[in-house]
Order: structure tokens, then C-alpha cells, then sequence
């Protein structure tokens, strides 16, 4: 059974910084689309999801970023579900140029939430599953660790804003990476280029919430960050700069 899904797009002027080239938090945004349009595709997308009081939760986020496509680029964006059992689910994204040359590849895990107790559901309990053609499949990707955050160099504060907020009513998880990255904000607008990110999210955040950027520089391209709210760890982020 095929199990991926495609989809072409020309890269957006106001999906690029200064250099041309696409930001890497709109990467994010094509990804995430891809498996929406998936699961729409296949019966099972946000009426399914909200009729059964239901929603998919990231857990595990890892990217490479080989290349980067400039504006006005034709670029197709894949996304390949890889196992859906027990308590999570595990997807492939990438994204290629119009030459089919591999220029971003991702592996992500997630689980599903039941919407009214905010527990996790086994996926076999939702027989709907069954539709990505890999229910039962092995977890074929493992996440590489992400220490703890011990003394921070920087810190800043955010209020989350309505324009923050996806349609499962909390933050959408790309918000998280852009606010991980104001460390850096100075050096991207420059012209430099994360080259691998982590996340691993903990907790979710909402509307009107204020949560704390902290990060330090393990070294002269390796941002730790974390994100917080009341000491409550959001998000741990690990970003090499290219």
C-alpha cells in the first residue's frame, strides 16, 4: 500500500529572509500541511478528529537542512507515515527540489489525545488508524538525547497571541522553533543557516500565556534552548547553526 503523499508548491516570498532562501520555521509549516492534506485525503483529517473528540500531539521533532530553496523555487514536499501502534505514531517529511534532489529531511513522532481527558489513546483503539496502511509497523527512527538545560546566557519572554494558536486550540508546535531560535535571530538575519534541529515537547501552551526563552551556546553553532512556563519546561530544543 502506498503510504506517502506529495504535493508541489512554489516557495512563497514571505516564507524567506533576507537571503533569499526559505526561513527554516516555514519549512516546518510545509511539513506540517503535507500530513494534514494526508489525513484529509484519506477520511480521517480535522472533521474526523473533532467529531471523535480526538487530536494528534507532536512529541518528537528531528530535521536535517542540507540546502535550502530561494523564492520563487519549485519544491515538492513529501511526507511517508512509518508505524502508527501502541501509543505513538512515527512520519517521515522531506523536501525536495524541482531537480528531485533531497534538500530537508525530518523524522517525527506523535501521539493522539483524547480531547475531553487530555490522556493518550493506544492507536489501535482508534480502528480509523488502519487507513495509513502501517498499522503495527516497527518505530524506525530513533531520537538522539537532549541534555538538560543547566545555567542560561539568555532569556526573554513571550505572550502567546491569538496568530499563535492552531486549530486544535493550543500553541502550533512551529511557534515553538521560532521562539527557540531568538538567540540567533541576529546571526539568521545575517545569512547563516541551522543545519539540524531537535525538539522534544512536554507540556502544551495556550492563549494568553507567558512563557520564557531560556538558551546558552554550548559552543560556537550549538543553541540549547527551552522553553518554559512557571518552571514548567514546554519545549527543549537543541539547534546546530550551519
Amino acid at each position: 500500500m502506498k503510504t506517502d503523499y506529495t504535493y508541489e508548491r512554489r516557495v512563497a516570498c514571505y516564507d524567506c529572509l533576507g537571503n533569499h532562501l526559505i526561513s527554516p520555521v516555514r519549512v516546518l509549516d510545509y511539513f506540517q500541511q503535507s500530513s494534514h492534506e494526508q489525513s484529509e485525503a484519506l477520511g480521517v483529517g480535522q472533521s474526523f478528529l473533532t467529531s471523535h473528540g480526538l487530536s494528534w500531539v507532536l512529541i518528537k521533532y528531528h530535521v536535517d537542512f542540507d540546502d535550502y530553496p530561494a523564492c520563487d523555487d519549485r519544491v515538492t514536499v513529501m511526507t511517508d507515515a512509518k508505524a502508527v501502534k501502541s501509543f505513538f505514531s512515527q512520519r517521515r517529511f522531506a523536501l525536495f527540489n524541482a531537480g528531485g534532489e533531497l534538500l530537508i529531511d525530518a523524522k517525527t513522532q506523535w501521539a493522539m489525545l483524547d480531547r475531553k481527558t487530555g490522556e493518550m489513546l493506544r492507536l489501535e483503539q482508534v480502528p480509523e488508524n488502519d487507513v495509513y496502511g502501517v498499522t503495527g509497523n516497527p518505530y524506525p527512527y530513533r531520537f538522539p538525547k537532549i541534555k538538560r538545560l543547566g545555567d542560561h546566557t539568555f532569556s526573554d519572554t513571550v505572550k502567546v497571541q491569538i496568530g499563535d494558536i492552531d486549530f486544535n486550540g493550543h500553541v502550533n508546535h512551529v511557534n515553538y522553533f521560532n521562539w527557540a531560535l531568538m538567540p540567533v535571530a541576529a546571526r539568521l538575519a545575517a545569512g547563516e543557516r541551522v543545519k539540524t534541529l531537535d525538539i522534544y515537547f512536554k507540556q502544551q501552551a495556550f492563549l494568553e500565556d507567558t512563557l520564557t526563552v531560556r538558551g546558552v551556546m554550548l559552543d560556537e553553532n550549538t543553541l540549547r534552548a527551552d522553553i518554559v512556563r512557571d518552571e514548567e519546561i514546554i519545549c527543549e530544543n537543541k539547534i546546530v547553526l550551519a
